[in-house]
């Protein structure tokens, strides 16, 4: 992701797969597409220490997200889908 120098924010869209389960159900896998990289807060560690402080970054995502496959939103998506329902009402 971090080729050719610049600032980690200064990079393309990239995308991130998401799996997580309960241990008595079965695996969701969702698709974050387009995802850029924020601001940074924490950290504090220098090169060579065992000991660093947690790091927190800013997570932007540019396009809906896939959850379990289906597209949360849109023509076909799973919220498209909800709010025809409730148009229609």
């Amino acid at each position: 992701m971090a080729t050719g120098g610049g600032k980690i924010y200064d990079h393309k869209p990239f995308t991130a797969v998401v799996a997580y389960a309960n241990p008595d159900q079965i695996e969701i896998v969702d698709t974050l597409k387009s995802c850029k990289i924020g601001k940074f807060t924490g950290g504090g560690g220098a090169q060579g220490e065992a000991s660093v402080g947690s790091m927190t970054c800013e997570l932007t995502i540019l396009e809906p997200i896939e959850w379990g496959g289906t597209a949360a939103k849109g023509e076909g998506g799973l919220l498209g889908a909800v709010a025809d329902k409730v148009e229609n009402l």
